[in-house]
């Protein structure tokens, strides 16, 4: 029940008797909507006590302009001392369209997320 969807495709733009120009929206129950809510926010909470201060991707209130600013003053600190600095920017974009789900109920475990949650977070 909680991981069954109804797919309804909504026509995007162009002759609408083409798959392409088309787009699914999954309709799921409202419970599994309200239970899916009630677990991220507990899972935020988890988390917040896990990342480094440094981290803002996926932090409410924070975002790139903060990395942008770090790295100014990072850069502009390196530059007071003459210390030769290397920065690296990766696109990692889709990189958790291939995660081993496995490796991620483990990482959770590891750090001390309840095994009754990731059950649950299983069965989504």
């Amino acid at each position: 029940m909680w991981n069954e969807a109804i797919i309804v495709p909504i026509f995007k733009k162009g002759r609408r008797n083409s798959c392409d120009n088309h787009r699914g929206i999954s309709l799921l129950p409202v419970a599994s909507k309200i239970l899916a809510a009630v677990l991220l926010r507990r899972l935020c909470k988890i988390r917040e006590g896990l990342i480094r201060e440094e981290q803002a991707g996926f932090r409410s209130g924070r975002g790139c302009i903060d990395q942008v600013f770090t790295l100014r003053q990072l850069l502009e600190h390196r530059h007071t001392y003459c210390r030769p600095t290397i920065v690296v920017f990766l696109d990692i974009r889709a990189a958790f369209d291939s995660l081993d789900r496995t490796v991620l109920w483990n990482c959770l475990l590891e750090r001390g997320v309840p095994e009754k949650f990731v059950n649950i977070l299983k069965t989504l």
